[in-house]
């Protein structure tokens, strides 16, 4: 470690659900095992009050104001991938460091997202309808059930998640394409049939049968998926977000499920959250609506704090840190 104790600050907010089982005795044990001081709020005024000391910041919020007040703060670590409340116009322009923890959720978004295809594709969308109504549904006058080998996946992104998504969906046999926002060779051709970069949109639509959202939220992602696309799509394609909620236009995704021009959707993630008792998606037959669940896995806090303590060595040795945001470019 530099010389001096390092200054760590944890902002573990208590009355949001997720850092209810927060790993606070790990941070404590580590704290003496590397000789670094470390103090644990579960306020944000507590972080208000306190932001001025620290060299490390490890929390999902970090406001602009109090971010000018962090004179000591040389890196920032957010335990989820989103940065949309932390990365201000002024820490973009400084030298403090951004990391989060992209990749400690990949593997359950991928299966949340591999579980509704499944949905879809063996009509049980239409089979709990029927239930509902108790009514012995003729799934396959309605819509025949598809075997995962005749299946196409299309990748908005390419990035941990969409690398794990397409290697469950190979592993199946299903085509797999993608499109990342870096032109260039096909960086992964045992995992993906064909690569675009990026403007390639209605190509990867035309080549897909379920269209799978894995893209950051970022001011050209906003509204990716709007009308135009979502009539392009048809009624044989299916669309599915586990990424953020402002990469779709919901009022053209609740028109183009309730008039049919595309066969389903999946949406875990919304413009506003919770969403709304009022919001007419809530009532749709056709869409598969999860609370913004796909990254929950009962190994989130092991990986994200086994991360964190890696990149705190690293930073202590002066070493380049895993899961490094480009500050730049947002991601």
């Amino acid at each position: 470690m530099p010389q001096g104790k390092l200054s760590v600050l944890v902002y573990a907010p208590a009355s949001v659900p997720m850092y209810r089982d927060f790993p606070e005795e790990v941070f404590r044990q580590r704290q003496a095992e590397l000789g670094v001081r470390i103090d644990l709020v579960r306020r944000y005024d507590e972080v208000r009050a306190r932001i001025a000391e620290p060299d490390v910041y490890f929390g999902a919020r970090l406001d602009a104001e109090d971010f000018r007040q962090a004179k000591h703060l040389r890196w920032v670590h957010v335990p989820l991938a989103g940065i949309d409340r932390v990365l201000t116009p002024d820490l973009a322009a400084s030298d403090c460091l951004l990391t989060n923890s992209r990749g400690c959720m990949a593997a359950a978004v991928a299966e949340h997202a591999l579980g509704a295809i499944l949905h879809f594709a063996r009509g049980f969308d239409l089979a709990v309808a029927g239930q509902r109504a108790r009514r012995w549904e003729n799934v396959r006058e309605l819509r025949m059930p598809m075997e995962l080998a005749d299946l196409s996946v299309g990748l908005v992104g390419f990035g941990e998640i969409g690398r794990e998504l397409a290697s469950r969906c190979k592993a199946l046999g299903m085509k797999v394409f993608a499109m990342r926002r870096r032109k260039g060779a096909n960086t992964a051709p045992d995992l993906v049939d064909r690569m675009w970069g990026p403007g390639h949109l209605e190509d990867l639509i035309d080549a897909s049968i379920f269209v799978v959202l894995a893209a950051p939220a970022l001011p050209d992602t906003e509204k990716l998926i709007g009308r135009r696309e979502l009539m392009r799509m048809g009624p044989q394609r299916f669309l599915i977000n586990v990424a953020r909620g402002p990469l779709v236009d919901e009022e053209a995704v609740y028109r183009a499920l309730r008039e049919k021009w595309i066969g389903g959707a999946a949406l875990d993630v919304f413009e506003k959250e919770p969403l709304p008792a009022e919001s007419p998606l809530w009532a749709l037959p056709n869409l598969l609506l999860t609370p913004h669940i796909a990254g929950q896995t009962p190994h989130f806090w092991e990986r994200v704090v086994a991360l964190f303590f890696r990149n705190l060595e690293r930073f202590g040795r002066g070493e380049p840190l895993e899961k490094l945001v480009d500050k730049g470019q947002g991601y």
